[in-house]
């Protein structure tokens, strides 16, 4: 199938023409140039929120610009299907691609996003601030194929109810016009530059601390000191400046040549970054990156020597991140430029027509993923399935492991999926917390020092060698002393306790200077994943497992940041694609008469008969397995990993 023309639609929100803008209409503008130098008749449809605002002509581009986005973009919606393109970009407007099928439009439908994606507010409303579930499944029979720009962004999109069917989901970058290899003029003084807005959340006030602590450095920071569309006062803007010489917005001539001369480009972000775009523009002029590793860009740069990464609000780890780059040579700086190649425009327009290609034949195919026969110049990894069969390497290895200890197959599952993201420092003490016999221990760090309130458990546990030592002992009262471990890790247990700050207070104590906390906790979002939605059921299965803290993942990141812990990482360990696997196979255990059940009738069976051990572990096995694939039928996270480390004092 060739493709021969495209519409590409997109927001016009900021009042102001292209080239400048927010990164949405950036990359739309600059895709559709790069797309026309390849022969592709490419045009542009800005949505206007209000009144049209016609863009700027461009010589190669007819530009239609449509106001109203009320009723799913009906107006809008109208004007794309009377261009009869092969192809509709989608720049984060998917309500648009539900009315253009309602309008009969047959070809294909791809959606690019960052995030979040913008919904029409009424949307957002009757889907309680996300997608919704039947939203969620409504874009999937609209749109042919997903493109998120990061797997970050293809993440956050799933923890708000979107979904990403197996075989239709493809990471595309966004990217940058890479200039010829130049000549640096160092500056006299050593420089840090920082562009966008200086807000607490892109950890502007890092920024100006890390000034402070740095008097031989120049900072400067280029952009507006607040939100975009922000009135009168800006609560998130940050007034201490510290020594940052503050420019405010400047066009882009001015940003790239403050870029070229500076030896640094800094990006400090406290949460979430989707792609850091700037890290790119710089490194693509021969400068040094800082960044923390936050979300998007260590996933972006992975394997960039001319980019530094640093814990998000870690002042020391920014301080030393920019003393680092501070040292890179010419060829590190070269490395770098050589690096974001793949992110120039003509490359990945080139991809954008294998994507398209693709996103037809699935069309064709009626959405079934159609054979990857390797041909295709995929820039960017497609996001495929472990539910073909295979499972990745870490969890599959422990399935086979954690068999031995886990006589459930339902708990086998979900704690291997929770072993692969899991690892042990270096050197250092390590304490396990709620350890119990020591199955998950002996698994991730088997020398580490358990505490447990179970006397009977952590005896036969450390009779079995599955930790170091073993202290029975309240999580809000450990017997250690202050800053005596490296890492403290605690798998499904702090949803249980009674006293959760005082337990986080005493975690943080015991904590040695740059020591990390490693806990999976569940979200609310595992109600959702239970087989029945009567709250009967909900109710009965949270007792069972004895929830006592239940919270989204923004909940879990709040309760942290307010008990003095900043999140380093975090990945999405269990989804409800696994949950509603893992429920039917783990409620009927709970079944009995009088506290007594089946299952545990059969275990004691497995005690006493050891022949009849090695075919269930074989069982067991496969049915974890069987859990496992389910990951990719619904994304949406119900039990998140999360790397912590105390925040500075």
């Amino acid at each position: 199938m060739t493709v021969r023309s495209v519409v590409h639609v997109g927001p016009n929100l900021l009042p102001v023409p292209p080239p400048l803008g927010g990164a949405i209409e950036r990359k739309m503008w600059a895709l559709a140039r790069a797309q026309v130098a390849l022969g592709i008749d490419a045009k542009v449809i800005a949505v206007s929120a209000g009144d049209p605002q016609e863009p700027a002509p461009h010589p190669e581009i007819i530009v239609v610009a449509s106001p109203n986005r009320a009723i799913f973009g009906l107006r809008s919606a109208w004007r794309i299907r009377r261009e009869h393109a092969d192809i509709v970009h989608l720049h984060s407007r998917p309500e648009i691609a539900v009315t253009l099928r309602l309008l009969g439009y047959r070809g294909a439908i791809v959606l690019s996003f960052n995030f979040p994606i913008q919904l029409p507010a009424v949307v957002h409303r009757v889907a309680g601030g996300g997608y919704g579930r039947g939203l969620g499944w409504i874009l999937t029979r609209v749109i042919d194929l997903f493109l998120p720009e990061s797997r970050y962004a293809a993440e956050e999109f799933r923890s708000r109810g979107g979904r990403i069917p197996v075989g239709r989901g493809a990471v595309f970058w966004n990217g940058t016009d890479c200039p010829p290899v130049q000549p640096r003029n160092r500056p006299e003084r050593p420089q840090a530059l920082f562009v966008g807005r200086f807000v607490r959340q892109k950890g502007a006030d890092l920024y100006a601390a890390a000034s402070e602590r740095l008097p031989g450095w120049d900072f400067v920071a280029i952009g507006p000191r607040g939100e975009f569309h922000s009135v009168g006062g800006d609560p998130t803007a940050v007034t201490n400046l510290g020594q940052v010489d503050h420019l405010g917005p400047q066009p882009d001539a001015i940003v790239a040549r403050h870029m070229a001369s500076a030896t640094c480009l800094v990006l400090p972000t406290r949460e979430w970054e989707v792609f850091g775009m700037v890290l790119v523009e710089a490194l693509a002029l021969g400068t040094s990156v800082v960044a923390s590793n936050a979300a998007g860009p260590p996933e972006i740069l992975a394997g960039c020597s001319a980019a530094h990464f640093f814990p998000p609000g870690d002042l020391g780890g920014l301080v030393a991140a920019i003393e680092a780059a501070a040292d890179d040579s010419d060829d590190v700086r070269r490395a770098g430029q050589r690096f974001v190649q793949r992110f120039s425009w003509p490359t990945l327009a080139g991809t954008s027509l294998a994507l398209y290609e693709r996103a037809e034949a699935l069309r064709a195919g009626g959405r079934r993923s159609p054979p990857d026969d390797g041909a295709a110049p995929y820039a960017c990894e497609v996001m495929k399935s472990p539910s073909d069969g295979t499972i990745d390497g870490p969890t599959l290895g422990a399935v086979d492991r954690l068999s031995t200890g886990y006589v459930q197959p339902s708990l086998l599952a979900w704690r291997a999926r929770e072993a692969a993201f899991y690892h042990a420092p270096s050197a250092g003490a390590v304490i396990d917390l709620g350890a119990g016999y020591g199955h998950f221990t002996r698994e991730i760090v088997p020398g580490s020092v358990a505490v447990d309130l179970d006397f009977d458990q952590l005896k036969a546990g450390k009779g079995a060698g599955s930790y170091s030592a073993a202290v029975c002992a309240d999580i809000a009262a450990l017997p250690f002393r202050t800053h005596s471990s490296v890492s403290v890790i605690s798998n499904c247990v702090l949803e249980h306790l009674e006293d959760l700050p005082g337990a986080l207070a005493e975690i943080r104590r015991v904590l040695a200077p740059g020591g990390t906390l490693q806990t999976t906790v569940p979200l609310t979002g595992i109600n959702d994943a239970y087989l029945c939605r009567r709250p009967w059921y909900r109710d009965m299965r949270n007792h069972q497992l004895s929830h006592r803290t239940l919270l989204p993942l923004t909940g879990w990141r709040e309760l942290f940041n307010l008990n003095g812990f900043d999140v380093v990482a975090q990945e999405a360990a269990v989804t409800e694609g696994e949950g509603r696997r893992w429920d039917l196979l783990d409620a009927p255990l709970f079944f009995g008469v009088r506290g007594k059940t089946g299952f545990g009738a059969y275990v004691r069976l497995l005690n006493r008969v050891p022949s009849l051990r090695r075919p269930h572990r074989s069982i067991s096995k496969s049915l974890a397995r069987w859990i496992l694939n389910g990951r990719y039928c619904n994304m949406t996270p119900i039990c998140e990993y999360f790397e912590l480390r105390p925040l500075s004092s």
